[in-house]
């Protein structure tokens, strides 16, 4: 219970849970976060994909569905307060992506045979060419641009974990939206305020 509520202040200390009206008993608070936390079913886990991903695994078309906050260890995870925080970031971010046009089933990845890739956002588009390195995926696009992010595959369900600093360098590629850098750096600034931890967009296999 102490944990819980040293978590709860800290969330509200940085802006990422609202502050409650007095009449709420922080007990009910509680209980509605922990009931949250316990019920998390996401398949790709909070960490950062450690195991060999085959290049054959993840040719296809791949529709984004949600992000996902995710830590280089279980150490880091664990000093961060575990799947509560981790809930509150997601929303918070979730919702930076959208005004970025980033949102359930509009970003589109497709990825072929002869190691070709194309991201589609609505109407923008980065076309290049990728490879699979153990359990990260190098992307090279717009004739100079070299990114390689964490990878992380299951079945139908397929994690791509940036930093801070990366997930700025792609999303400004796709340049969806005007005043773009207002969003962006509020979502780095997010991802920025615990140690170790990457932002997952995660995405389902549609064909």
């Amino acid at each position: 219970m102490k944990k819980l509520i040293k978590i709860v202040i800290v969330g509200v200390a940085i802006g990422l849970v609202p502050v409650f009206s007095q009449a709420q008993e922080i007990k009910d608070v509680l209980s509605s976060v922990a009931k949250a936390a316990t019920s998390s079913t996401d398949v790709l886990g909070s960490l950062l994909g450690k195991t060999k991903v085959n290049e054959g695994d993840i040719v296809g078309t791949w529709s984004y569905s949600k992000p996902a906050v995710v830590f280089e260890s279980a150490n880091l995870l664990k000093k961060a307060g575990g799947s509560i925080i981790s809930s509150a970031v997601e929303s918070k971010v979730a919702a930076q992506l959208a005004q970025y046009g980033i949102k359930a089933g509009s970003m589109i990845f497709t990825f072929t045979a002869d190691k070709k890739f194309t991201c589609k956002v609505g109407t923008h588009i980065i076309n290049g060419t990728y490879g699979v390195s153990g359990s990260n995926i190098v992307f090279n696009y717009l004739d100079v641009k070299t990114l390689i992010v964490n990878i992380k595959h299951s079945g139908k369900n397929m994690q791509l974990s940036f930093t801070a600093d990366k997930l700025l360098t792609f999303l400004q590629g796709l340049n969806t939206v005007n005043g773009a850098n207002q969003t962006l750096n509020t979502i780095t600034s997010i991802m920025k305020s615990y140690s170790g931890m990457q932002l997952g967009l995660q995405f389902t296999k549609k064909k």
